[in-house]
Parts: structure tokens; sequence; C-alpha cells
């Protein structure tokens, strides 16, 4: 465990997000950005995988598991 100041911690994160090595999700969760991601930093996590993140607790609803799992043809929507 590193031992830094809130400032400093803070002055590090935004350095890091600057830099495209994270990714904020909230104030105080942030994704970090794998290597295989390259300089350009584009990348991003399954959804669910977000989700479990950001919200307790966390379900996936009924038609998205089934479209998860392949048990169903017809995509999901967002309306």
């Amino acid at each position: 465990m590193v031992e830094v100041s809130y400032n400093e911690a803070k002055k590090i994160a935004n350095n890091l997000i600057h830099k495209r090595w994270l990714d904020r999700l909230t104030t105080e969760t942030y994704l970090i950005v794998p290597l295989a991601a390259g300089e350009t930093g584009e990348y991003t996590e399954h959804e669910f995988v977000i989700a479990s993140h950001l919200a307790e607790p966390m379900y996936i609803p009924y038609w998205s598991a089934l479209s998860y799992h392949v048990l169903t043809e017809q995509v999901p929507t967002t309306d």
C-alpha cells in the first residue's frame, strides 16, 4: 500500500486520466486501461463489469442475461 495524501493521490489520478491510463467512472471509481488498448488508450470494459462496480447489489435483467448467455437471437434495446 502506498501512503500518499489525498491531494497527491488526486494529482496522480488526474495525471493518469490525462495520459489515458485511467478512465473515470464516478468521482471515486476508475477503470484501469490495459496495455492492450495501445497508445490511443481506446478501450471499454463490458457494461456488466462496469455496472457491478457502480451499483450494489447489481443484477442483470432477464433479457440482457439471455442475450449475454446467447439464449436469444433478439438484442435487448435501451428505450
